[in-house]
């Protein structure tokens, strides 16, 4: 990855007099094709006008004799050229490179485009000799200097693929790559084409010398690590003091400081399956089909809701057949490599018991070697399934079980976490029931992330290691905090970070099912702390005076200000634990060589607007904007930031362009390459951020008529939402003017002074909904030709005209009936909220 890397080498050495080398009998590529070497010359300018590689009747790179002018030919119905005359020192090793796309012709130095010419075509085709240093239609002309690492595709490849290979050498089998002679050999008169096609060549003349080349010696591509935190915010983060940065999360300054920071990221769905789904396929879940999130154990979750309500809960697993990360970049020559969260498939017994058959299918299916179940992160009530609780799951995803035994052991002896306040003899006795715990349902096949870093051997090729950290998830152990989810108040009690300034919010003019979800969670909360006082376990907020009067425990600042910290707790935490993981990378050495991406699955209320927590039912900045941080030192030796537009559909697209497999790919995605923005930050790659969400099922009262799915449009400027329920009988709609209103406070929509921006964005929602495929399923676009023909189809999206009239009717309404929604409409769904089983309230894991 770094020019300023270097290995001696053996290269070929062309006396300008006769010498050559020739591949007999080559056919060329016809529709696209790079070519490429390393060369320097023996003259301050080129003596004559010799020949780097000559296709003659088809392709050729050459300079011009008397000055530094370097020419890219093809031959198409003529010769069609590019040329340009670089400011650099010839004598020193450059790297040259021409492409033609079918559209243009392209000249590079050192990575760099440097000449275009526009030409519609193809290459004439041709089946006579390859020619290095020598083209034999110019007579006696014939390069005077040394040449290695010659290399023909039948792609175009970009400047980022350019530059990302040319400091290493290949290994022969890269897609698109036809011919690859890195003419090292040192001795004998053959050169040899490392891909295995057996275009090698003779040696006429040219001799071998030994040169420091601006390569690393390693024949393979940059690690990738990827680190997946869960429900992990930027907008909220953005919020707090740079002091708690700088105090609290040594990884994130560290990625910062050599990587290119993402200011606007988004997540375009939730809630953690669909999301996880969406980061991983490149596609929205009406595509993969990860609509809703997956409970664990399955069929005991599906069983109950069914029995209950008579409602089917359909839920859908990823899909192996699915083009994913894993094949994508497997395809580019990378191992791939899962620890830690999953949440995508179920164990094979369909019981929440994962065995050493479920880490085969995660490798068969899916594509990923070396997890490590359980799978965390994925239950709410089942202490075993935090990202700490009495497993201490991230933990172990990074040390192994014998590794967290440890940890555990540490914790007890100390009186941390789940241990503080016991005796030393209950600490003793919880120890050895974590333990055994342990014991039974963790299989050790795997290696946790830092025995595989330590173990990593450069001849195993390159990898990509997904870490994925349950935290901060766990955040939905706040405020309650239970004994044996693993956390003491003391280790975060004075962090007073702020208390979002929306906390009170009157959400009288936001889409109903935010009151209702809202007083859901509440409800659940009321539960958790009843079953806690049952159990004789104190619940620390009890005896708070501001809830006296049997008021939720999220009413109280104090509880608020406890809830805040623990985010930042959680955050602190999974940072800190990536930053173990840097570490090992150093201490391997392999830091200057690995791409880092840092990013999460979605965001997190943390209280904003009125006391909302988790995802589901909402489309505000708290959710949406996630954080995305991809770093190298070699890639950014200073840190770089962009206002680009940017999704979690964009990471597998992205990650593909760098491994070089992108063409074979891009039919699968719907997301964008970010590479450009490694070189130019300030340049867009999209307009429009496009929302959809289908997650979070309420129980039936609420569910056939409250519009809880949401299809939403996110520009620089404004966000725009629709919110509908399944039938199609009610919608409600979202507008925020992000200028003059960031924090989201006041919908628009349906106000008289922003009914034209409010058809605008109406219209554009519709066109992303077509273009991404995220029209809801039995939904049709109601179109100009539909209506010439008097055709009215049974179930269609709102037109400009109607959601514009429901839009201005709701709000109407809503200002009749403020007083009433903000008091009276408040008890009554906290009424019917009460009256629902507590544990049938899907709130999206």
């Amino acid at each position: 990855m770094s020019a300023q890397q270097s290995v001696l080498s053996n290269v070929l050495f062309f006396d300008g007099k006769g010498d050559y080398v020739e591949i007999p009998n080559y056919p060329n590529p016809t529709e696209s094709m790079t070519i490429s070497v390393w060369a320097k010359s023996n003259t301050p300018t080129w003596n004559q006008t010799g020949c780097l590689v000559s296709k003659r009747d088809a392709f050729i790179l050459h300079p011009v004799a008397g000055g530094k002018l370097i020419q890219f030919y093809i031959a198409s119905q003529g010769w069609r050229e590019t040329a340009v005359d670089p400011k650099i020192d010839i004598t020193q090793w450059h790297h040259y490179a021409g492409t033609f796309d079918g559209k243009s012709i392209r000249l590079y130095i050192d990575g760099e485009e440097v000449a275009r010419k526009d030409y519609v075509g193809k290459i004439q085709a041709d089946n006579g000799s390859l020619f290095i240093g020598w083209d034999d239609g110019i007579g006696g002309r014939y390069f005077n200097g040394q040449i290695t690492e010659v290399r023909l595709w039948n792609i175009a490849r970009r400047e980022q693929d350019i530059k990302g290979d040319m400091y290493r050498r290949l290994k022969g089998n890269e897609p698109g790559l036809v011919g690859y002679w890195p003419l090292n050999e040192g001795s004998g008169n053959i050169v040899t084409d490392k891909t295995g096609k057996g275009s090698n060549g003779t040696i006429n003349g040219a001799t071998w010398q030994q040169e420091q080349l601006p390569l690393t010696a390693k024949a393979s591509k940059p690690n990738i690590v990827i680190f997946l935190a869960d429900q992990d915010s930027a907008a909220v983060a953005e919020r707090w003091p740079q002091s708690f940065e700088d105090e609290h999360l040594p990884a994130l300054k560290r990625l910062k400081k050599n990587g290119l920071t993402f200011n606007k990221m988004f997540t375009v769905t939730v809630a953690c399956s669909p999301s996880r789904a969406t980061l991983l396929t490149s596609t929205y879940p009406n595509q993969h089909g990860v609509i809703n999130t997956i409970a664990e154990p399955f069929s005991d979750i599906i069983n109950r809701y069914e029995d209950s309500y008579g409602q089917s809960l359909e839920q859908k697993l990823l899909n192996p057949t699915q083009v994913n990360l894993a094949r994508v970049l497997k395809a580019a020559g990378y191992k791939v490599y899962w620890k830690g969260k999953w949440h995508l498939s179920v164990p094979k017994s369909d019981t929440d018991k994962w065995s050493s058959e479920d880490i085969e299918y995660m490798k068969q299916s899916y594509g990923f070697d070396g997890w490590t179940p359980i799978d965390a992160g994925v239950a709410r009530n089942d202490f075993t399934k935090f990202g700490k609780g009495t497993f201490y799951n991230d933990e172990r995803y990074l040390r192994g079980v014998e590794g967290v035994k440890k940890v555990i052991e540490r914790d007890a002896k100390e009186g941390r976490g789940a241990f503080s306040g016991l005796s030393p003899e209950k600490r003793e006795a919880k120890k050895q029931e974590f333990l055994a715990g342990i014991d039974e349902a963790i299989p050790r096949e795997e290696q946790g992330v830092l025995e595989f870093i330590q173990n990593y051997k450069s001849e195993d090729g390159p990898f990509c290691l997904v870490v994925s950290l349950v935290n901060p998830h766990d955040i939905h152990v706040a405020p309650t905090f239970e004994k044996d989810a693993g956390y003491a108040l003391e280790d975060f009690k004075d962090f007073n970070l702020p208390i979002p300034e929306t906390v009170f919010e009157d959400l009288s003019f936001k889409p109903t099912v935010q009151e209702v979800f809202k007083q859901g969670c509440q409800v659940k909360e009321e539960q958790r702390r009843k079953k806690l006082k049952r159990s004789g376990e104190k619940v620390w907020y009890e005896d708070l005076p501001e809830l006296k009067d049997g008021q939720f425990a999220t009413n109280s600042q104090q509880v608020q200000q406890m809830f805040v910290n623990f985010y930042g707790y959680l955050k602190k935490l999974s940072d800190n634990q990536i930053n173990e993981v840097l570490n090992a990378l150093e201490a391997k050495g392999l830091i200057d060589d690995t791409l880092i991406v840092r990013t999460s699955d979605h965001g997190e209320m943390c209280l904003a607007h009125d006391r909302q927590r988790e995802k589901p039912f909402n489309a505000y900045e708290e959710v949406l904007r996630v954080p995305l941080i991809i770093s190298n030192p070699n890639l950014f030796p200073n840190a770089v930031s962009t206002d680009s537009f940017a999704t979690t559909l964009d990471i597998v697209p992205t990650l593909a362009k760098f491994a070089g497999v992108y063409d074979l790919f891009q039919f699968a995605f719907q997301g964008c390459d970010l590479t450009p923005l490694f070189t130019n930050p300030h340049q867009e790659v999209r307009d429009a951020i496009h929302f959809a969400f289908d997650d979070g099922t309420l129980p039936p009262r609420f569910f056939k008529t409250i519009p809880r799915r949401i299809r939403t449009i996110r520009t620089k400027e404004w966000k725009y939402s629709v919110y509908f329920n399944d039938e199609g009988t009610n919608y409600e709609y979202e507008m925020y003017d992000l200028v003059n209103d960031p924090l989201e406070k006041t919908n628009v929509a349906g106000k008289p002074e922003y009914l034209e921006k409010f058809r605008q964005l109406h219209a554009q929602l519709i066109t992303q909904m077509v273009k991404l495929k995220t029209v809801p399923g039995r939904f049709s676009i109601y179109t100009e030709e539909m209506k010439q023909q008097n055709f009215i189809p049974p179930l269609y999206w709102p037109t400009e005209d109607e959601a514009e009239y429901e839009a201005i009717m709701d709000y109407a309404a809503n200002q009749a009936q403020s007083s009433y929604r903000h008091r009276d409409h408040k008890e009554v769904i906290k009424a019917q909220a009460k009256d629902v089983d507590p544990d049938m309230w899907w709130l999206g894991i």
